[in-house]
């Protein structure tokens, strides 16, 4: 069958963006939307509490959601989470929050072998914990144990250490696009951290009106992806030299926003070069790969999120740490197979150093 882009434009027609699907937890009255699906469901005790869980897809397909509710409470709020159900069938998405006065950690994970979805809910103060499962017998594609053992990696350094190498280079830069050094090869090689400040305390209310349907840019570059040392010794070489050589590697580009008025974010990854499949053949350039994350409406977050995903011929690990303490947003990005990484450290500028 046709796709839709071949259907509204024809072959060969520029493919539309899906709907975001916006990652992290938020406060529901726990009604079900139209349309979805029921994966799996659970009451029990949590601690000195009863909980509910409740894992559906929605009726897209497109995102996987857990409602966890609080059962004996005066309070009808319940706790949903969603993640996307595309893509990489390899997430992890957790999160610390105040569910009706309990404090818990709420993990939602997508595998592919065996392929399901696992919820869990964790008491920090009782040490007891809920797990729901939904499996399915479809077969998914195997993920190298090294993929993964590299994306656990990467989320155990950047939830403890806030860097994947805390002895690299963190340089403050001005926010939007970044344009030094002026030569666009030398300025793709770089590997340092880049590290920009913004309003991630900023209230709704104290927003001015005409800036509430805007996105604010925080940074955007491009970058070559190759082992670290290879780029050191490519930009060493100097703009002439490097430009011969940076013919065949693979070129990314990177971008953050966020919204004006909240603290929703989105990241997006492309490739700038032929290995990103577009144009050849007369195809249409390929998507990026974008991650949507949730304002967590709150004055101190702290969720995490981890993904394998594939950009062109490029399989990368990608990792999110929305932190409290001091209050930031931290990305990372990996090749695992060359070492290449690339982080992005945005701080609030109401105060701190991260």
């Amino acid at each position: 069958p046709a796709s839709a882009a071949e259907e509204e434009g024809g072959a060969g027609a520029a493919p539309r963006l899906p709907a975001a699907v916006h990652i992290g937890a938020y406060i529901t009255d726990g009604t079900p939307a139209e349309g979805g699906r029921l994966l799996a469901e659970r009451t029990a005790p949590l601690g000195a509490s009863e909980v509910e869980l409740v894992l559906r897809a929605d009726a897209s397909g497109r995102e996987h959601v857990l409602t966890v509710r609080r059962l004996g409470t005066e309070d009808d709020e319940a706790l949903a989470i969603q993640i996307p159900a595309e893509g990489e069938p390899t997430r992890t998405y957790m999160e610390y929050r105040m569910l009706c006065g309990l404090p818990v950690i709420v993990v939602l994970a997508q595998q592919a072998f065996p392929h399901e979805v696992r919820a869990i809910v964790f008491d920090p103060k009782s040490q007891d914990e809920v797990t729901l499962v939904a499996a399915c017998e479809q077969i998914m594609p195997l993920i190298e144990r090294s993929a993964r053992d590299r994306l656990s990696d990467a989320v155990e350094m950047l939830a403890k250490l806030g860097s994947l190498w805390p002895s690299g280079e963190f340089r403050s830069v001005t926010p939007g696009r970044e344009i030094f050094p002026s030569d666009l090869t030398r300025r793709a090689l770089q590997n340092h951290v880049p590290v920009v400040s913004a309003s991630l305390s900023q209230l709704a209310h104290e927003v001015p009106s005409e800036l509430m349907g805007s996105r604010e840019l925080l940074f955007s570059c491009s970058r070559y992806v190759a082992a670290p040392a290879r780029l050191g010794e490519l930009e060493g070489d100097g703009a002439g030299g490097a430009e011969k050589e940076v013919a065949g590697l693979p070129l990314l580009r990177l971008s953050l926003s966020k919204k004006s008025y909240c603290q929703d974010f989105t990241f997006s990854i492309e490739r700038a070069d032929a290995g990103g499949g577009g144009g050849a053949e007369g195809r249409p350039p390929e998507l990026p790969h974008m991650v949507h994350i949730r304002d967590k409406l709150t004055a101190r977050p702290l969720g995490l999120y981890a993904e394998l995903c594939t950009v062109g011929d490029l399989r990368l690990l990608v990792v999110f740490l929305d932190d409290a303490a001091p209050r930031a947003l931290r990305v990372a990005v990996v090749e695992p197979i060359s070492g290449w990484s690339f982080q992005l450290i945005v701080l609030d500028e109401a105060g701190g150093s991260g």
